[in-house]
């Protein structure tokens, strides 16, 4: 039995800059929570003049909804590459999405080049609504009322200001203290959107029972590829039960390309 294609319409717009072309091969990967179609070919691509909108069908297995797309461009015998300002795609149901680059890859000028480009999803109005609401959402107490022997902990973490410097690999923290050490603590956002941004500092909320004082932490993700490379800056953890602040400097890559090549860093505070 075959199995039941969809045609995803995607429309991508292209800047040339210097240095900037697209005269490359180019392939999209489109991520959904049902599947994953890999490195589809975009025929005529090298057609593609500044500021001009191109559509293209992609045919395939449906993928569920989808939130992130991956952009290949590869010209071993080039140093150009493909600038996308804008895309959008379009599926069966005849509902548009709009992505936004959120972090771009490319080599050194005159080495074999491979291009990426990771774009994820703008949340429409009511789901931007919803976020808010949930993060302005605050419980009132520091201990939480169905188990008294927990506490919170609030961790702000800073991300290096350069696009490439973000992730959306699952990320964790470990809480080393005077009574002892969490176990590996989830520090993502909830839902389809993890991303790690560029320039902010992003703050987050666990709780666990209390370890005392602090003697220093570890943080970590579980990123393999290339777009997974996180620098982190700086991180505050804040513990208003006993109305203490630790401070972090990190100033390091955790990526398996960057840096020493390892994917945690075991930090102890500055105060």
């Amino acid at each position: 039995i075959a199995e039941k294609t969809e045609v995803y319409t995607m429309k991508l717009q292209v800047a040339v800059n210097r240095g900037t072309s697209a005269d490359t091969k180019c392939f999209v990967n489109v991520l959904g929570d049902q599947g994953e179609i890999v490195d589809f070919p975009l025929t005529d691509v090298e057609q593609l003049q500044a500021n001009q909108i191109k559509t293209f069908d992609i045919k395939r297995k449906g993928v569920g909804n989808i939130h992130k797309i991956l952009l290949r461009t590869e010209d071993p015998e080039s140093d150009s590459d493909l600038h996308v300002i804008s895309l959008n795609i379009t599926d069966s149901n005849n509902i548009t999405s709009k992505f936004v680059a959120v972090r771009r890859y490319s080599t050194m000028e005159g080495e074999k080049k491979i291009t990426r480009a990771v774009f994820e999803k703008v949340a429409s109005s009511e789901a931007k609504a919803r976020g808010e609401k949930a993060l302005l959402h605050k419980e009132h107490s520091y201990r939480i009322d169905n188990d008294p022997s927990l506490i919170k902990y609030l961790i702000a973490i800073e991300t290096g200001p350069r696009s490439d410097m973000g992730t959306d690999a699952p990320a964790f923290i470990v809480l080393k203290g005077e009574n002892g050490n969490s176990k590996q603590l989830r520090i993502n956002y909830p839902g389809e959107y993890q991303r790690f941004i560029p320039g902010r500092m992003q703050e987050f909320q666990t709780t666990h029972e209390d370890l005392g004082n602090l003697a220093g932490i570890v943080v970590g993700h579980a990123g393999m590829q290339p777009e997974d490379s996180w620098f982190i800056k700086t991180l505050i953890i804040t513990v208003p039960a006993s109305r203490t602040q630790y401070y972090f400097n990190c100033r390091r890559w955790l990526a398996r390309d960057r840096g020493d090549c390892k994917l945690e860093v075991d930090l102890t505070p500055n105060n």
